[in-house]
């Protein structure tokens, strides 16, 4: 059990840094165009809205998001980019965009329809709250774990093995592995938290590269 948290730490570790990269098309020939980012960007956001409203989870990291600073100032200046707005404004004209919001407004002009919104979600977000702070211990543990030599080298051995690759791309499939990713990601923050996992992140590579 150890060992596989300790796999799925560096899973997280790796994939978390990777996704501060550059992006780039579906077939990973080039980067995109600031128009396929603003979209790109669009519909990652929308696909994390839609998930807050039935995952605990991420709906607990979204309005952890909201309250970052640093996170909203970057968030709204990529709002303000021209190339958002052009595609944003594609968007509200669709007629699925308006659809959905015209169901929203509906639901939210009945006074007992939205004190029954709040109410699921004020609990879906104390379970999440609980379950993020379960993913940090976890984390936490892990990492630890990883001060062991033999671990750390057991760790190596087995993501160095050729169905590594297939095995994480079903990983990253499961909405549960994309939260623990934005918790990584948020634990990456802390200076000491991002030092430990970049030493340990050097001695995996010379392991695997051994």
């Amino acid at each position: 059990m150890k060992l596989l948290k300790c796999i799925s730490l560096f899973t997280l570790y790796f994939t978390s840094a990777g996704a501060a990269e550059v992006a780039t098309d579906a077939e990973g020939k080039r980067e995109m165009t600031p128009e396929e980012m603003a979209q790109y960007d669009i519909g990652l956001g929308m696909a994390g809205l839609k998930r807050a409203t039935t995952d605990p989870v991420a709906l607990a990291q979204l309005m952890k998001d909201l309250g970052d600073p640093e996170m909203m100032a970057e968030a709204q200046k990529m709002m303000e980019s021209k190339e958002f707005k052009d595609q944003m404004k594609k968007l509200e004209g669709s007629k699925e965009f308006k659809e959905s919001l015209k169901k929203t407004k509906d639901a939210l002009s009945d006074p007992a329809t939205q004190g029954k919104m709040e109410a699921t979600m004020e609990h879906m977000l104390n379970v999440g709250n609980q379950k993020l702070d379960g993913m940090n211990e976890g984390i936490q543990k892990a990492v630890g774990a990883l001060d062991d030599p033999e671990i750390l080298a057991k760790t190596a051995k087995m993501m160095a093995q050729p169905d590594f690759q297939e095995k994480l791309g079903k990983m990253m499939q499961n909405p549960g592995y994309m939260n623990a990713m934005s918790q990584m990601e948020e634990m990456m923050k802390d200076p000491a938290m991002k030092s430990k996992m970049e030493a340990l992140g050097a001695q995996m590579a010379q392991q695997m590269a051994a």
